[in-house]
């Protein structure tokens, strides 16, 4: 069960805690809520160029299977989760070639943002390769940074980010649990759950 997310909310104000225990109140038919970081950002590569990746964060010590807050959760294909602010995962086709052991360094890819108002840190140690429930081809989404087409994802511990709020929330609810999400039913559930969410914010 990779207990994929039903609804992502993303704010450019962010989220705190306090506001994910409201939603939690609010709506009783959610099964699990989690706060996390995001960010679009630029790989250096060793040969002087640059590579678009989108940085997620996770609570790498509250990846507990049983917990229906570990929402899209990812599948270890090698090595292991990080244990420190300054390692990372990537997805198994991560531009460069890049293996476990090796380093990648991050920049913010916009100059108008500091790299240090996104991460902590702007190297960090790859400790294993996944692939996440999230993408299931090859489409990694647009940017507004550099060419604008993201090539890859990156998983950092929350604690590497220096934002003060999340910028996303994501959302599980019980009565989807047995519905298919290609049927009009979990489409109609949704669009009705999204349209109540957005009068919160």
């Amino acid at each position: 069960d990779q207990n994929l997310m039903d609804i992502r909310l993303v704010s450019t104000f962010g989220f705190d805690d306090e506001e994910i225990s409201e939603i939690k109140k609010y709506d009783t038919d959610i099964n699990g809520i989690k706060g996390g970081y995001s960010a679009d950002m630029l790989i250096l590569t060793n040969d002087g160029t640059s590579e678009i990746t989108r940085v997620y964060s996770a609570d790498t010590e509250a990846l507990d299977e049983n917990s229906p807050d570990y929402i899209s959760r990812f599948t270890l294909l090698e090595g292991r989760f990080p244990q420190n602010p300054n390692e990372c995962l990537i997805e198994a086709n991560t531009p460069g070639e890049y293996g476990i052991g090796d380093t990648i360094t991050l920049c913010s890819g916009d100059s108008e943002t500091d790299t240090a108002d996104i991460l902590k840190n702007d190297t960090f140690t790859v400790t294993g390769k996944i692939s996440w429930v999230k993408y299931v081809d090859f489409e990694r989404g647009t940017t507004t940074i550099g060419n604008g087409s993201i090539g890859s994802y990156l998983v950092v511990p929350d604690e590497a980010f220096a934002y003060e709020y999340y910028t996303d929330v994501y959302i599980t609810y019980k009565n989807t649990m047995d519905m298919d999400s290609f049927e009009k039913e979990y489409q109609n559930f949704i669009d009705n759950k999204s349209d109540k969410l957005e009068k919160l914010y």
